[in-house]
């Protein structure tokens, strides 16, 4: 496999990845308007439960560490099983099978993008930036 060929997928498989995962936190926050939590439940407690350990990834996500990439594999897991849970116990509602969907394909693509980095040469940790005094 040639270094462009191999960049190009590292790259599209990255964009792919952030783009899933924004859609994802948009659709965990329009489920939770679309189902409002029972009544004395702080909406900012069901979204905070939601979406943090989703956003404790970002930082890392945007710097294309790998770390991060593995990481996210793991917590999709969590939302796949949700997804799974409300789409058999509400008659297949589309927005979890949306959110199934999704999830599979930035698991799949955050994969791809561990996968293909490593193949490339690129260390799983980055090594600290060096000071210059």
């Amino acid at each position: 496999m040639s270094d462009s060929s191999l960049a190009s997928k590292i790259k599209l498989s990255r964009t792919l990845s952030l783009v899933g995962y924004a859609l994802i936190l948009a659709l965990l926050i329009v489920t939770t308007f679309q189902f409002p939590p029972p009544e004395g439940t702080s909406l900012a407690l069901v979204l905070s439960i939601k979406l943090l350990p989703l956003l404790i990834l970002l930082p890392g996500l945007l710097k294309g560490t790998l770390r991060p990439y593995i990481w996210l594999c793991f917590v999709l897991l969590l939302y796949f099983t949700q997804a799974v849970l409300y789409v058999t116990q509400t008659d297949w509602y589309w927005l979890y099978t949306l959110l199934g969907v999704l999830v599979i394909l930035v698991f799949l693509t955050a994969m791809m993008y561990v996968h293909w980095s490593k193949k490339s040469g690129i260390p799983l940790n980055p090594p600290p930036p060096s000071r210059t005094s």
